[in-house]
């Protein structure tokens, strides 16, 4: 006679994606088991549910199985945190409206206080800015215009686009980050840039790398 298999209940699924591996925890109705995988830099995901299935291999149900009878997922990471501070992430190129291509890097008065300390601020003879996440050489403008209320002043010259995501990738470009101005009001061009490097670039040429827009990043006003 097969031996029924006894239905694990309540499963709650962590997750800690290091840098080096990524750990798993699932509790359930009456016990606990762990999984291990390493983490996989280029998508984490597959580290992750490389993890999970191997925690759910320990009580003998498959990835499909766990996940299906799951009532959470949580994860906590430290890789965005450590690629920040080390600037060790890949190489990124910027595109914003054309003319507005050094106003990241020129700030506003806080880009010289954020995060230190007291004594460092009070020094001003030897303050200096961070580095940026982005360099000049990196940041790329494109034909466009919105204004302050959303209202689409020159169109996308989709010439222009093309012509500087072509300039980002042979200098070395791995994804991009689109943020226009007023694209927060009206994110009509972010998304075109979006479309036509998905067009110029899909996923096979630059990896799992996304195309970010500053509009579903942070809607909001300000550099």
């Amino acid at each position: 006679m097969a031996k029924t298999k006894q239905k694990v209940k309540d499963i709650a699924v962590d997750l800690d994606i290091g840098g080096t591996f990524t750990d798993c925890y699932v509790s359930y109705e009456g016990g606990y088991t762990i999984g291990k995988s390493s983490t996989t830099k280029y998508d984490v995901s597959v580290g992750a549910l490389r993890a999970i299935e191997a925690a759910a291999e320990t009580i003998d149900l498959s990835l499909e199985e766990l996940l299906d009878d799951c009532l959470s997922v949580s994860y906590s990471t430290t890789i965005s945190l450590n690629t920040l501070i080390e600037r060790t992430g890949p190489k990124l190129g910027l595109i914003t409206t054309e003319g507005f291509e050094d106003v990241t890097l020129i700030g506003r008065a806080r880009s010289w206080v954020d995060g230190r300390q007291p004594e460092e601020i009070r020094n001003k003879a030897n303050a200096h800015k961070p580095k940026p996440i982005i360099q000049r050489d990196m940041i790329a403008g494109v034909k466009e215009r919105i204004d302050w209320s959303g209202e689409v002043i020159a169109p996308l010259d989709r010439d222009s686009v093309v012509e500087q995501v072509h300039s980002l990738v042979d200098k070395g470009a791995m994804g991009f980050v689109v943020s226009l101005l007023w694209g927060f009001q009206n994110p009509v061009h972010e998304i075109q840039v979006r479309e036509i490097i998905d067009e110029l670039y899909p996923e096979k040429y630059l990896g799992a790398m996304p195309v970010l827009l500053s509009h579903e990043i942070s809607p909001t006003s300000g550099e």
